[in-house]
């Protein structure tokens, strides 16, 4: 899931229902074009995230809530005891339905599963309940088997770890929003708080949001005996979190934002 897919499925959780025009509104704001949002809201209504409650104007489905909630989760794995259990995926998918499974294979990745081997991929964390439910909307649930344990005579270092799941090109993403976050964003909204414009501070609330998105998609959350010990996955969501989640008091409360950013 790309991270303005994810973003508008969040608005959609904050109000019963948004139009294709006020995304509009929103996302060329933002520098989008209304083709490219008109392609997003179609490619969410297509995979069963949001449906049409009137011509034009779409609400978010439980499939859409259901999905950003398990991807969203994932930042709270940072902290939690791991069992060392390993949760196992393998599917085998005819080339006739190839598109769905591309569809699967991104959905693991952006749980934070990586390739063990062809078609088999591997997560430390449980997703068993969110697997059959992606399985089950695509209608593979026949092509898909699922296991947990351990691995015997293998053992997955933290050397390994950082190459199956690409973790310097996470590490480097870090860094980059890191400084970004505290050398762009944050002097851009002690100036946008002075002049209390709703518009501006909702963009600057979606580019966070946006920012945030994309993190949470490329970041496994790896259990801490996998990670490097200066791994800054954990500051990195504390520093976006804390800021997303007081946007609001910013915006007055009669503005068409306000709600928006208050969910």
């Amino acid at each position: 899931m790309l991270s303005i897919d994810k973003q508008m499925l969040f608005l959609l959780t904050c109000v019963p229902s948004i139009t294709v025009q006020r995304f509009i509104e929103i996302y060329t704001a933002r520098g989008y074009s209304q083709q490219s949002v008109r392609n997003v809201v179609s490619r969410l209504k297509g995979l069963g995230y949001i449906e049409a409650v009137e011509r034009s104007n779409y609400s978010i489905t439980e499939h859409g809530r259901r999905t950003l909630t398990a991807i969203a989760g994932k930042g709270f794995n940072y902290g939690n005891q791991w069992d060392g259990q390993w949760q196992l995926v393998t599917f085998e998918i005819p080339d006739s339905e190839r598109s769905k499974r591309y569809q699967l294979r991104n959905a693991l990745i952006n749980l934070g599963f990586a390739a063990l081997y062809k078609n088999t991929y591997i997560s430390p964390w449980n997703y068993v309940d969110e697997v059959e439910r992606l399985t089950a909307n695509l209608e593979l649930a026949d092509n898909v088997t699922q296991m947990k344990g351990t691995f015997q005579h293998f053992s997955m270092t933290p050397e390994l770890a950082a190459k199956m799941w690409n973790l310097e090109d996470v590490r480097a993403a870090q860094n980059e929003k890191l400084r970004w976050f505290h050398e762009e964003f944050v002097p851009e909204i002690e100036r946008l708080k002075g002049e209390g414009d709703a518009l501006q501070l909702f963009i600057s609330y979606l580019e966070l949001g946006e920012m945030m998105s994309a993190y949470v998609i490329l970041d496994p959350m790896l259990p801490a005996q996998l990670l490097p010990p200066d791994w800054k996955g954990q500051q990195l969501l504390d520093s976006l979190y804390r800021t997303f989640s007081v946007l609001h008091h910013e915006v007055p409360e009669d503005a068409y934002y306000y709600p928006l950013m208050k969910g």
